[in-house]
């Protein structure tokens, strides 16, 4: 690094634009509350009852919360100029802790059609993964896919025998692809 480099960045940790990476003041359990919230806001799906539900309106009390949640996140994980306009690209509402620094864009968060499935497949290979791990006698493959089904159909989220088979063949062909990589 050259000596205005140096200096470029001596004036910018000086003045409080360029920070160093440190503990969050923030609890786990604010974090993970936070992240439950940036999760529903990016995938509309709800952490605490297990299902996708509908989106918030544009700038409501409820998204302008997910939104805040989002940001906080944004601001623990990420440092420096960047991730402070990312963050008020977001959340527009809560002011910045940086002196003078203001939104220079605004974030809209729209659906591209059907809700995100990712976290509820991961929960059905979770779920099929732990079962097998606590049978006994291996099963077969019906079995583990009819006691999901079931599972699932307890938590309120009614899945087919067709779409539990799909998420589980995709992820064993994963683990496949995985292993021969190595």
């Amino acid at each position: 690094m050259s000596n205005s480099d140096e200096d470029l960045a001596a004036s910018l940790k000086r003045d409080g634009y360029l920070l160093e990476p440190g503990p969050s003041p923030r609890s786990d359990a604010e974090k993970m509350a936070d992240e439950s919230a940036a999760i529903r806001l990016l995938s509309g799906y709800d952490v605490d009852l297990g299902r996708n539900v509908d989106s918030p309106s544009h700038f409501s009390a409820d998204e302008n919360e997910m939104r805040a949640a989002l940001a906080r996140t944004i601001r623990d994980q990420m440092k420096g100029i960047s991730a402070e306009l990312l963050a008020l690209a977001i959340d527009p509402f809560t002011p910045s802790p940086w002196p003078t620094m203001r939104p220079t864009a605004k974030v809209y968060f729209m659906r591209q059609g059907r809700p995100s499935s990712l976290i509820l497949e991961r929960q059905v290979v979770d779920y099929i993964r732990q079962l097998r791990a606590r049978s006994e006698k291996p099963q077969g493959q019906k079995f583990y896919i009819q006691s999901a089904i079931a599972e699932f159909k307890k938590r309120g989220v009614t899945l087919g025998k067709s779409r539990v088979h799909a998420i589980w063949t995709a992820y064993e062909r994963m683990i496949e692809e995985d292993n021969s990589k190595k």
